[in-house]
């Protein structure tokens, strides 16, 4: 319906109306008088409707005033959209190729979606959501390329916010993994200024515009974060911080909510480190392991497993300058070599090792965690 995306992207763009309006009135009010075209909106039954809507407080005068005076905006609206679509913007309604099945479970469903990149990752199979804090400690930088780097070995997209700090580190380490990320943003960018390319996808329900991004978008964008994915993880994050509401979104929905183990030395964990011992045991995960173990995703670990194997190999680079790959042996050489025999030193370093998350103790049995990779000490 190639009227109602140019309305939509009309009234959404002016900041008439919002996307979870449009979805819960509008759809309705079209599917009535089956407005393919502009003559739809010349009825008089048509203006009755929308009085009806204004009366009963479903719309504001600013809205009904528009929405009575349609037939004059029809066509700059319409010609809006065929910029939009010339610039590269892909516009989905619901029903359309890519649009998300997960978005139709939720009660404030967008009624439009407006992207930039690959489509397809939007209906792929295996997505996790990551979110955290634009101030990240160094530990939640670790934390946030280790999640990166792990779920792109393991073929699934993750899905961030773009927004600066562990959102950024996300999309941009996924991408540099040869993975595949999707970024969902409070509005789309009216200039390419992300690039995108077949791995990666922006999102938004706000088509590009020249109004300011106001608060209230992020928050909207968090709730198409948490729908998107079956399980999010939380890297870092402040007390009120709005990785929290995403958090409190999805298990709204119905969905899984993790806490990567925190620094509990760093005041920027203590809103995850708080959700995390509110949600009791196991919401704290070490790595992509520990999340798929406790999905119980059969498939996937073995996909990690396999994935761990190869890094333990060399054949994968952990950092896209450093050549020389570690496995188990060259890492209990390491611990041999820097302790020079000194067991006190020695045992120093196995305190440190496990603080690190590297070696951890699993069925009375003390192992090393390669996933822990990025967390390794630098000496």
């Amino acid at each position: 319906m190639k009227t109602f995306a140019a309305i939509a992207t009309y009234l959404i763009s002016k900041r008439l109306t919002s996307s979870q309006s449009m979805a819960k009135w509008f759809v309705t009010l079209l599917g009535q008088f089956g407005a393919t075209g502009k003559a739809a909106f010349y009825q008089g039954e048509f203006h009755e409707a929308i009085r009806q809507l204004y009366d009963s407080d479903i719309l504001n005068s600013e809205l009904a005033s528009h929405l009575l005076q349609i037939t004059l905006w029809l066509d700059e609206a319409l010609s809006f959209v065929e910029e939009l679509e010339d610039s590269g913007v892909k516009i989905l309604l619901p029903g359309d190729f890519g649009f998300p099945a997960e978005f139709a479970e939720i009660a404030d469903k967008p009624a439009i979606l407006y992207c930039r990149g690959n489509l397809e990752l939007l209906v792929a199979k295996e997505k996790i959501t990551l979110v955290g804090t634009r101030n990240p400690s160094l530990w939640g930088q670790l934390k946030a390329k280790q999640f990166a780097f792990e779920a792109a070995n393991c073929n699934i997209v993750t899905v961030s916010g773009l927004a600066q700090g562990v959102d950024s580190l996300v999309f941009e380490e996924t991408l540099r993994a040869k993975g595949k990320t999707i970024a969902i943003l409070p509005q789309l960018p009216k200039n390419a200024s992300v690039e995108v390319s077949a791995n990666s996808l922006l999102v938004s329900e706000y088509p590009p515009s020249d109004v300011e991004i106001s608060k209230w978008q992020f928050i909207a964008r968090n709730r198409l974060l948490a729908a998107l994915s079956p399980a999010t993880v939380i890297i870092e994050a402040p007390l009120r911080s709005g990785a929290l509401i995403t958090a409190d979104l999805a298990i709204s929905y119905g969905r899984s909510v993790y806490v990567a183990i925190p620094d509990p030395n760093e005041e920027v964990s203590y809103g995850g480190l708080t959700f995390g011992i509110q949600q009791a045991l196991g919401a704290f995960i070490q790595s992509l392991y520990d999340l798929l173990y406790l999905e119980d995703r059969g498939e996937l670990l073995e996909t990690y497993k396999l994935f761990i194997e190869r890094l333990s190999q060399g054949k994968i680079a952990i950092k896209p300058k450093d050549h020389r790959h570690l496995s188990q042996a060259d890492l209990k050489r390491y611990i041999y070599a820097s302790s020079k025999g000194d067991l006190s030193c020695f045992e120093s370093f196995v305190v440190e090792l496990h603080r690190f998350g590297i070696i951890r103790e699993r069925k009375n049995k003390m192992v090393i965690n390669f996933s822990g990779y990025n967390s390794w000490p630098k000496t």
